[in-house]
């Protein structure tokens, strides 16, 4: 946890399963992975009635994002993340592959990093 100013950012909606509050609370998560881009570097959103700081975003591919982000995201593994992206984004393409072959909704991820802010 980090004690800063949140600045200019602006406050963005960013939504998670209630699941995940004690990852949250114990600083295992630190990023999320998404199929559009939620916020901008400095922005900030709330879970849980406390506030994170998006400090970084990345765009990069499914793959890449399970490989170098499982731990972030608070998964015990790259396995573990890639079943959960499935299930939330059931066309995204795996290895230029749709599950269902239409519907494809993208082949590119963005990754949000973030640290708890408090005031």
């Amino acid at each position: 946890m980090k004690v800063c100013d949140y600045g200019n950012g602006k406050l963005v909606q960013i939504k998670f399963d209630d699941c995940l509050a004690e990852l949250f609370e114990k600083g295992v998560k630190t990023s999320t992975t998404r199929i559009e881009k939620k916020a901008e570097v400095g922005d900030y959103f709330c879970f849980k009635g406390k506030r994170y700081l998006v400090t970084k975003i990345t765009e990069t591919t499914v793959q890449i994002a399970c490989a170098d982000y499982y731990r972030k995201e608070g998964y015990g593994s790259y396995i573990d993340m890639l079943n959960d992206l499935k299930k939330f984004y059931p066309d995204l393409i795996i290895n230029n592959q749709s599950p269902s072959g239409v519907g494809i909704v993208s082949t590119v991820v963005y990754i949000h990093e973030f640290y708890q802010i408090v005031i």
